[in-house]
């Protein structure tokens, strides 16, 4: 059993890496040439949710955000099976951390175009 939810872990963090670099990729294409790696790394949370990328990104970034949750939560159950309680509780703490951000941040876009 613990074995499976380590498994699904893995699946869930692959997802997650892949929408994370498909937002990327999408931000990367429309910031200027002039703009290093680094710089794009560091403004693709901001870029993501601007009103003038299409709701694609946005939504690999809210998907992004639900695959993490479930890695971790993945992840959590497994370490307790496997009586790794503080190990746990840690990984369930950033999952959480994880959904409740891009909760936020979505909340934040959608306040942002209504007034």
């Amino acid at each position: 059993m613990v074995g499976v939810l380590y498994a699904l872990s893995i699946v869930f963090f692959g997802l997650t890496a892949w929408c994370s670099q498909a937002a990327l990729a999408e931000v990367r294409s429309r910031l200027p040439n002039s703009f290093s790696e680094d710089d794009i790394r560091a403004a693709a949370d901001y870029w993501v949710w601007d009103r003038n990328m299409p709701n694609r990104v946005r939504r690999y970034t809210v998907w992004e955000g639900v695959w993490s949750s479930l890695a971790c939560a993945s992840a959590s159950i497994g370490l307790w099976r496997s009586g790794h309680g503080v190990g746990a509780a840690v990984v369930a703490l950033l999952g959480v951390y994880m959904l409740l951000r891009t909760v936020w941040k979505r909340q934040q876009f959608r306040c942002q175009n209504f007034q």
